[in-house]
């Protein structure tokens, strides 16, 4: 049992030197996969299942995390092979309801999109990054791409 502190602020620090430690306790896990496993493919989905469990613990109850794709009206025009994998969507279902749902897969409709997340553990070439993340930035409508656009612009992505 924690001794009562009677500064405030010593108090203070050890909260929240608590909830750190706490908080960082499980990204530790991430790291020591590769203890037991070193599979790329294996990894990867270890690291795409772990950011969706904090992105949920931290988006709560209003957004849906999935990974699967997020659906256009005119991507039968495009061509329905190029519709892009997306490893992570933050979407809203009170706008629009996504399709065929089931465990952590969807298939979001464009509207309901609040962010997409492409999740590597180690990029072979910043180049090819780049490409993925200005491929998927089409996938989130443009109410949201107007409030990140700056942050992409500092890595090299142009604006949409």
């Amino acid at each position: 049992m924690p001794i009562a502190k009677t500064d405030p602020l010593a108090a203070w620090d050890d909260h929240w030197h608590a909830y750190a430690e706490a908080f960082v306790h499980p990204l530790q896990n991430n790291g020591m996969v590769s203890r037991f496993v070193t599979n790329p493919v294996v990894t990867g989905a270890y690291a795409e299942a772990w950011i969706r469990s904090i992105a949920q613990t931290m988006l709560g109850g209003h957004f849906r995390i999935s990974t699967g794709a997020v659906v256009r009206s005119g991507d039968a025009s495009r061509g329905l092979d190029t519709v892009l994998q997306c490893d992570l969507i933050v979407w809203d279902p009170s706008e629009l309801p996504g399709l065929f749902e089931c465990g952590g897969f969807a298939i979001v409709p464009f509207t309901a999109v609040h962010a997409v997340v492409e999740v590597k553990r180690r990029a072979r070439s910043i180049s090819g990054l780049l490409q993925q993340l200005s491929d998927r930035r089409h996938l989130v409508p443009r109410r949201v791409l107007e409030a990140v656009v700056e942050e992409c612009s500092g890595i090299g992505i142009p604006p949409a």
